[in-house]
């Protein structure tokens, strides 16, 4: 069987079911239901806005009636051929018995990184030759990250090259309610050679946002366009939002940020919600993505007399070491 092709549609416009991302550490046991969207009821320049304080909105595509998919965190040991993937933390189950797949993911520093796959198939499991960028943490507006890797076999070898941007920051609206929101942009390309003859490359978009109150996007919109040997071109595009989470015992921790006044001129007030939190990182950023202040919470209340008095909105960035985090908008006036 050849599993470079099903390799590449697993990281194209489907790739969430594979691949699901996490805007914090992910926990054991935890699993999140998506639902697809009808992307042809999304506007593309809405998906693709980039910027402060933006408004993306997806609650009306919500008109499919077939099932959801699921996903579960599990141990890596449960997983089929975990002796290939020892320095993986957790692995992502998707589907049931037979049918299922396990992709094995690294927290290493800043960043998750894919390893592999496996399935309970007679094929040799898919390794990378270095963990693949999934994510770095934490997702900080207008940064980026590259990364690239490779996977070879006896007849066959791919190149991968994954570029992430952090472009935006603002609300997002789906089925299940409007969430304060980062948004993520991947690019990512892959040509499959075999016997050194490129046969297949393909180029995917993907937008992602995350939101501190779950570990997963809660929707996801990705592009793919692939060609073949033959010069045959096909072109996807699929959409999802994060229609149930299930955190077995886990609770789902993240940073509840209070802002007085906002609107404001020229000293702000910031309220954590709970003494535990003392010692986080704070930032302020504008609307061009710069940072524009910068500090600790000394305590449950920090008092910050503004550097920027330029008019508009900015975002406070509260994060921590585990990459627990927060956000929240206010408007200088």
């Amino acid at each position: 069987m050849n599993k470079f092709i099903p390799l590449i549609i697993l990281f194209a416009a489907i790739s969430l079911k594979a691949q699901v991302t996490y805007n914090n550490f992910p926990k054991i046991g935890d699993a999140q239901i998506y639902k697809q969207l009808d992307h042809q009821l999304l506007d593309l320049n809405m998906v693709s806005d980039t910027g402060a304080n933006k408004t993306w909105d997806f609650s009306l595509a919500d008109v499919f009636t077939f099932g959801a998919d699921t996903s579960f965190v599990i141990d890596p040991a449960n997983a089929p051929h975990s002796n290939l993937f020892k320095n993986a933390t957790y692995a992502i189950q998707e589907g049931y018995e037979e049918f299922a797949t396990f992709d094995f993911f690294e927290v290493k520093n800043d960043r998750i990184n894919l390893l592999g796959e496996s399935d309970y198939s007679n094929d040799p499991p898919l390794k990378f030759n270095s963990g693949y960028l999934s994510l770095k943490l934490p997702l900080i507006y207008g940064t980026s990250e590259e990364d690239t890797a490779n996977l070879s076999s006896s007849k066959q070898d791919a190149e991968f090259k994954e570029v992430h941007h952090v472009k935006g920051w603002g609300t997002m609206k789906t089925p299940t309610g409007s969430f304060p929101c980062i948004q993520v942009i991947k690019n990512s390309f892959y040509i499959i050679s075999e016997s050194g003859i490129p046969v297949i490359n393909q180029t995917d978009v993907t937008y992602e946002w995350y939101t501190p109150q779950y570990r997963s996007p809660i929707a996801f919109y990705s592009s793919t366009e692939s060609e073949d040997f033959f010069g045959n071109v096909s072109n996807d595009t699929v959409a999802f939002f994060l229609e149930k989470t299930v955190v077995g015992v886990n609770k789902v921790d993240f940073v509840n940020i209070g802002l007085s006044p906002n609107p404001v001129t020229d000293r702000l007030t910031i309220t954590l919600d709970n003494p535990s939190k003392i010692g986080y990182n704070w930032m302020i950023i504008n609307s061009e993505g710069k940072i524009t202040q910068e500090g600790v919470m000394h305590s449950e209340q920090e008092r910050i007399n503004l550097v920027s008095k330029v008019k508009g909105a900015y975002l406070v960035y509260i994060y921590s070491k585990d990459k627990t985090w927060g956000i929240e908008k206010f408007v200088i006036q």
